[in-house]
């Protein structure tokens, strides 16, 4: 059997650096001296071990622990990896102490060079956009889930440790008058509370389970779609923005007329100027919005849209208006009673037998009448 490990190592390894890192081997357990990356200087200040050469060290110099404020040395040998180690082997050091005061301290230190320094600390959203394009072009809404960066700088220019708000202790609030509060908790062990979480308050939940989940806060750009981030009790509000493109895949139906009443459900790119993708002689010209739904949905449309313009006086003819045509109850297609065959529905617009229907009701008759006609109708394949 394997022995099992303790984990009170905060900085990544191997079982090979393990062993060449003095650890003390038991028969249950293994354990090792405590070794950190970050530290506290004499002035309180958070030091990167990674920042320090042995040449700018005294020797004996003395930090402070950031988890327990034991005595801490830096080692800075050339063969092993950097680190802070206890003076005195400290093993009742809590890993998870240590995680959560320097995730308190990291985002404090990096969000105030931010602000005295005017560059922005980023909170990365998924968030809902109309596109204004699609609006403006086709008068239909047309939405996209979009990743949005707000500078957390912009809206709260104060910044507190462990404050206190409402009856609740923020590991970090952030502050403005405009903005109100928003809590950040760093959550090690156990998640916020859920008095917390309900309160209404804005809240970042951080789950930090070693010191690199530190790194975005360093990089200045928390994202909200990490598994380890959780946003509550943001509002959601759509935003309009010109946002097509290329890569955009939504299709839009359109209905046109031609000239000779003939008609067609057209399907249009909505990244792509209407004008440029509808050609010939039209008399009518309605878009119905963006594309949904089976081959036979879409059929039903185009016969619903057909009836709608006839019985509004719009020049057109159409073997979905006719007394003589049927429907196969499979993909829609007309056969003609008078023909004997199966036939386009724009073939009306040449027809000399075309009799027009003169009334929705009529129309909606018909295709009860011929009901069991469909059923029994076999399309050609």
């Amino acid at each position: 059997e394997y022995p099992q490990v303790q984990r009170i190592y905060s900085r990544p390894f191997s079982l090979h650096a393990a062993r060449s890192r003095n650890l003390i081997l038991t028969s249950s357990t293994v354990t090792m001296d405590i070794k950190h990356r970050y530290a506290l200087d004499q002035n309180d200040q958070l030091i990167d071990v990674d920042d320090l050469e042995r040449s700018s060290v005294p020797t004996g110099m003395v930090f402070k622990c950031i988890g327990c404020g034991g005595d801490q040395v830096a080692c800075l040998g050339k063969i092993r990896q950097k680190h802070f180690k206890h003076k005195n082997n400290n093993y009742s050091c809590a890993d998870q102490t240590y995680l959560h005061q320097l995730a308190k301290r990291i985002f404090y230190t990096e969000y105030i060079k931010c602000i005295e320094s005017r560059k922005p600390f980023y909170l990365s959203r998924s968030e809902e956009a109309i596109c204004k394009h699609c609006e403006q072009q086709y008068n239909v809404t047309c939405s996209h889930t979009i990743n949005v960066d707000h500078d957390l700088t912009k809206y709260f220019n104060n910044i507190y440790l462990e404050k206190h708000h409402n009856g609740f202790i923020a590991d970090v609030l952030l502050q403005s008058e405009r903005n109100g509060v928003l809590f950040v908790e760093f959550a090690v062990t156990h998640r916020c509370e859920e008095e917390k979480l309900n309160s209404g308050i804005r809240i970042i939940e951080y789950k930090i389970s070693e010191e690199f989940d530190i790194n975005p806060i360093k990089a200045h750009k928390i994202i909200s779609n990490n598994f380890k981030i959780h946003l509550y009790n943001f509002g959601t509000r759509a935003q309009k923005l010109s946002i097509h493109n290329k890569n955009c895949s939504k299709i839009i139906n359109v209905f046109l007329i031609s000239n000779n009443k003939k008609a067609i459900l057209h399907e249009i790119k909505a990244n792509i100027d209407m004008k440029s993708q509808i050609r010939g002689n039209l008399s009518y010209v309605e878009v119905l919005g963006i594309k949904s739904g089976t081959k036979q949905t879409q059929t039903l449309l185009f016969i619903k849209k057909v009836r709608e313009a006839h019985f509004n006086n719009v020049p057109i003819k159409n073997c979905y208006i006719c007394k003589f045509h049927v429907i196969n109850g499979v993909d829609n297609a007309v056969f003609c009673k008078l023909k004997k065959v199966p036939t386009p529905s724009n073939a009306a617009a040449d027809c000399g037998k075309y009799s027009p229907m003169t009334s929705m009701e009529e129309c909606t008759a018909l295709d009860v009448k011929n009901e069991d006609a469909a059923r029994k109708f076999k399309p050609r394949n």
